[in-house]
């Protein structure tokens, strides 16, 4: 994971990584699956325009902040 970038919202599948969404404007932070990035952009976007789209939940701001996460390694 040390070496994965993460360009475009296709990279979270690829590396396997949760995404805890955060809204920048009132806090409010959910963890996306990365198969669930597939559903709401069919098209890869970068990282960038995703969070220029994504809007809050709660506050309706599009103030997105996308944090990869990796997943734990299966046993």
């Amino acid at each position: 994971m040390a070496n994965a970038r993460f360009e475009t919202t296709f990279s979270f599948s690829r590396h396997r990584a949760n995404c805890p969404v955060l809204c920048r404007a009132c806090g409010h932070e959910i963890v996306v699956a990365p198969s669930a990035f597939a559903d709401v952009f069919p098209l890869p976007v970068t990282i960038k325009e995703a969070e220029r789209r994504l809007n809050c939940t709660v506050c309706g701001a599009r103030r997105a902040r996308l944090i990869p996460v990796p997943m734990p390694a299966a046993r």
